[in-house]
């Protein structure tokens, strides 16, 4: 859980369930549910000073102060409330957006990594992000939770933070929450699950 900075890890810090029945020999349709949040960061360069896409690439993001732990009960699908000694998330490093994409705004953010956490609160000003550029200057920016409360994730939704950067300050510009879905792929005996 603690590096999510690959495709690999990131999908090994996934948990989803599903519950079926049926006949043998028939075919059992089963829908997977994520239990975990998922925390995204996109940054929105429009209203970003001195800030560019090449600086972002390959920068260092972390996720600070997430409890790590979660218990899961196979015969009803719960999990328990976060646990554990907090600790901080290397996320995975993924810009998204097509290369022909010029412009990044609040709405159309440019996302740089995201991480799989256990539900949790995340509390009115502790610090919540840190972005280190690629750009050999070794600027560091961080982000206390400024929200006007503090915030409760559930299991299977997405929290989508979107940055711009200012007078050198890191400051919130969206918080967009929606729910996110699993398909699966079978290849042999393995599923693989990507995220939509």
């Amino acid at each position: 859980l603690n590096d999510q900075t690959s495709e690999v890890s990131l999908s090994k810090s996934n948990l989803c369930y599903t519950s079926a029945s049926g006949s043998n020999g028939k075919t059992i349709n089963m829908t997977l549910q994520p239990l975990l949040s998922k925390i995204i960061v996109g940054f929105n360069l429009s209203d970003s000073k001195g800030i560019t896409k090449s600086a972002l690439s390959g920068a260092t993001v972390t996720i600070n102060e997430i409890l790590p732990q979660t218990t899961f009960t196979s015969s009803d699908g719960k999990i328990s409330a976060a646990s554990g000694t907090a600790t901080q998330i290397t996320i995975c490093s993924s810009l998204s957006q097509p290369e022909t994409l010029t412009t990044y705004t609040s709405t159309n953010p440019l996302k740089v990594g995201e991480a799989i956490v256990p539900p949790q609160t995340i509390a009115r000003g502790k610090k919540l992000v840190t972005v280190k550029l690629n750009d050999g200057s070794g600027r560091t920016f961080n982000y206390n939770f400024s929200g006007s409360s503090d915030l409760t994730m559930s299991g299977g939704y997405s929290y989508q933070f979107t940055f711009k950067i200012i007078d050198g300050e890191l400051t919130i510009s969206t918080i967009n929450v929606t729910g996110y879905s699993e398909s699966t792929i079978e290849k042999s005996w393995n599923v693989y699950i990507p995220y939509q």
